[in-house]
């Protein structure tokens, strides 16, 4: 008699989706691997997993990581690895695939690659990859390495120039994913940017500032677009990306060494008071001064 013995099949899935699918030259996308347990339940745990992506040479990494590791999966569990990305320029992208790496309860090795993806990036004329030549305008932060969940306070200036009108300025805040604004003088737009509009007269300045909170460990990039004209030239309108990198870091790491600053305030031991050997031959000066001075007093 003729026995059949039917096997559970259980493996992992993994699949890559980006959204939007369509962006404009400057913003960026975001990229979701998700990986599955397919196995019904009871029927088995899949370990030691290994999903590694990629990210194509000239894009930018903007936050997140392309990499992960998973101990085990049960039947029917998901992880999902996040990450964002910038293209260089308008262009159709052709993203490849995530490869997935894993072992079944048998202890047998086995891969799976995701389908690949297609990027369109959209030219925008207006957004220059070079400084404003019109107006002085700068994205800057008083801390740029901060601990989880500290207050990072950004200010972006706009300074308009003496010989130029009133400059209109917009201006346009994207936090990175893994930070949150906890105030500011803007109004949210959707999409997790941030927008407010200022008037700068000729040869004045403007500080905007915003408060944000790093809710997420690992490096990161605050993007501040501007756009602005002058008088009521809106067809010649400007249109600027400033990049700030921010770095944060756990509760516990330690912060980068700090640059030892010498200075010449008297009795510390920066200036001439800290060269070697000079103290002493203070003291001998004014040995000598005292002795001289005894020495007059009884002549006379």
């Amino acid at each position: 008699m003729l026995s059949v013995e039917i096997y559970p099949v259980t493996t992992l899935s993994v699949t890559k989706l980006h959204s939007p699918h369509t962006i404009e030259e400057g913003d960026t996308t975001t990229i979701t691997v998700t990986v599955r347990n397919t196995a019904a339940a009871g029927m088995g745990e899949m370990r030691d997993i290994v999903v590694t992506d990629s990210v194509p040479s000239d894009f930018a990494l903007v936050s997140g990581a392309v990499r992960a590791e998973y101990t085990v999966l049960k039947p029917d569990e998901s992880r999902t690895l996040q990450y964002v990305i910038k293209p260089p320029l308008g262009d159709t992208f052709n993203l490849e695939p995530a490869e997935l790496s894993y072992y079944d309860e048998s202890g047998d090795h086995h891969t799976r690659r995701s389908d690949g993806a297609t990027l369109t990036v959209i030219s925008s004329p207006g957004l220059q990859p070079t400084a404003p030549q019109n107006a002085s305008v700068k994205l800057h932060g008083a801390r740029t390495d901060v601990v989880i969940e500290d207050d990072i306070m950004l200010k972006l200036s706009a300074v308009n120039l003496i010989t130029k009108p009133v400059m209109h300025v917009q201006v346009i805040i994207i936090p990175p994913s893994g930070m949150s604004v906890a105030s500011s003088g803007f109004a949210m737009s959707g999409a997790g940017q941030f927008t407010s509009n200022y008037e700068v007269d000729p040869g004045v300045g403007r500080d905007i500032e915003v408060r944000i909170v790093a809710n997420q460990v690992g490096d990161f990039t605050v993007e501040g677009r501007v756009i602005y004209y002058f008088g009521d030239d809106m067809a010649g309108a400007e249109d600027y990306t400033l990049e700030l990198p921010i770095r944060v870091r756990s509760a516990d790491a330690h912060p980068p060494p700090a640059t030892p600053i010498t200075t010449s305030t008297p009795g510390d031991q920066g200036g001439i008071l800290g060269v070697p050997g000079f103290k002493p031959v203070l003291l001998v000066i004014g040995l000598l001064i005292v002795l001289i001075l005894r020495m007059i007093n009884r002549q006379t």
